[in-house]
């Protein structure tokens, strides 16, 4: 019962450091974020909807919170546990515990095959995830504009060819992670445990009591489910990595330049000739020689 209250309060305050942590890490990255986006020359703005810096600014840095507090302390726990079971396997017998450590390098295997196929996938999930918003965003406040020009199916099409690309791109990352991850370490699982029972019954390389035998494979199979832990973090991971390259890749952007020259402007007229406008680049609601001139 003690023990079970102390494991309570441990997992307590575990849970407390890396939410504090978190909370500072992402508040920080949230003010520095919107800086840069308030430093950005206007230009930027031209090309860059405002949807998808609100997309960066809270949702990136929220997948960013939540490696903080979920990876990493299952990084760590998965760690401890992992060390604790290989100590334990060497100490029943080295050579069971040598068959059973060939399960790493097909798992960094695994991972490295799953980071190499899962980065683009995930970077345009969170693009499509970004332009959702901006959609949302431009439609929200431009409702009555939408609506006194009958625009409403053409925003409703844009909204459902991005929503289905990013269900596409999800289903993408769903069977990359339901093929890599945790069947694959079942696999290597059962392959060990094949080997194990070759190695010692079909051979001369001695005899294990069943004792022993089985404390292993208990051990076998715990050292089986922190594996398991690490790769279905692997997605998690993967979407933190690349939300952290948008978030990173704004705050590098070059920022507004002001020049010395202070003098006043000599004329504010602006002309604008050859006028046209459309809704869509193949059809224009009109053209023409439309000139349009302002005098200050």
């Amino acid at each position: 019962m003690g023990l079970q209250f102390l494991a309570a309060g441990l997992h307590y305050a575990q849970s407390l450091l890396f939410n504090r942590a978190a909370v500072g890490v992402v508040q920080s990255l949230r003010t520095d974020v919107m800086d840069a986006a308030l430093r950005q020359p206007l230009s930027a703005f031209d090309t860059q909807p405002v949807g998808q810096l609100i997309s960066r600014v809270t949702n990136d840095t929220e997948v960013i919170r939540d490696l903080y507090v979920t990876v990493v302390a299952t990084v760590l726990r998965s760690a401890a546990l992992i060390g604790a079971m290989l100590v334990a396997m060497f100490s029943l017998d080295w050579r069971m515990a040598l068959v059973a450590i060939l399960i790493f390098p097909a798992v960094l295997t695994v991972m490295v095959i799953y980071q190499r196929y899962s980065t683009p996938i995930v970077r345009r999930v969170r693009a499509y995830l970004a332009d959702i918003n901006d959609g949302f965003n431009e439609i929200i406040n431009g409702m009555s504009v939408i609506q006194q020009f009958r625009q409403q199916a053409r925003f409703g099409e844009r909204m459902g060819e991005a929503s289905r690309s990013h269900y596409m791109a999800r289903m993408q990352t769903l069977r990359l992670d339901g093929f890599l991850l945790r069947p694959l370490l079942s696999l290597f699982s059962a392959l060990i445990l094949c080997g194990l029972l070759m190695l010692f019954s079909f051979t001369s390389a001695g005899t294990i009591e069943v004792g022993v035998l089985y404390a292993f494979i208990s051990y076998l199979s715990r050292l089986n489910e922190p594996l398991i832990e690490l790769t279905t973090q692997q997605s998690m991971l993967q979407q933190a990595v690349v939300a952290g390259e948008r978030v990173f890749e704004l705050m590098d952007r070059p920022r507004q330049r002001y020049g010395s020259d202070d003098r006043p402007l000599q004329s504010g007229a602006i002309d604008i000739d050859h006028l046209s406008f459309a809704y869509r680049d193949d059809n224009l609601v009109f053209t023409g020689h439309y000139a349009i001139s302002t005098v200050p």
